[in-house]
């Protein structure tokens, strides 16, 4: 679009004359109104539901966590307390072992018993102390295990221990 302006003759024919001037107001008022919400399968609409569908995976995600959590520590409770009982076995074994071992010596010293029985009971004796020292491994790991799933300070559990 091009305008072209004449040149004025003089400042008069620029200027018109007192009485030929008018005013002239304007409004204008502008509404806006936001329908993409309103429409089913608008921009906003699927965002809204992809932001809820979101939130209730999050929701169930946690819920999951937190049922893990707990069939998680009842079973490191109960393998605690499985460990705990086998602790009463393998000393009741390590005992029963040891006094073997004792009689046997005895016999071998006095000379009934050969040196290859002595052999296989000191055998059985270091199977023994062997089993109480994996058993208390398998306690001392299961502790740490349950220590990272309840998220206990490392300081605590060894004030615990001793």
């Amino acid at each position: 679009m091009s305008f072209a302006y004449p040149k004025p003759v003089s400042i008069s024919s620029l200027f018109p004359a007192p009485d030929q001037w008018t005013d002239t107001t304007q409004y204008s008022i502008t509404v806006s109104i936001p329908l993409d919400g309103h429409i089913a399968g608008s921009q906003t609409q699927v965002s809204l539901a992809k932001m809820q569908d979101a939130i209730d995976k999050l929701l169930i995600t946690r819920v999951q966590t937190s049922k893990q959590l707990e069939q998680a520590l009842i079973a490191r409770i109960s393998n605690i307390s499985a460990i705990t009982e086998q602790f009463g076995v393998a000393q009741a074994n390590l005992a029963l072992t040891e006094k073997v071992f004792g009689m046997t010596m005895t016999q071998y010293e006095e000379g009934y018993k050969g040196y290859l029985e002595v052999e296989k009971i000191q055998g059985d004796l270091l199977k023994a102390q062997q089993n109480m020292l994996g058993l208390q491994y398998q306690y001392v790991t299961a502790l740490v295990d349950l220590m990272y799933d309840l998220n206990i300070d490392t300081n605590t559990l060894a004030k615990e221990l001793y």
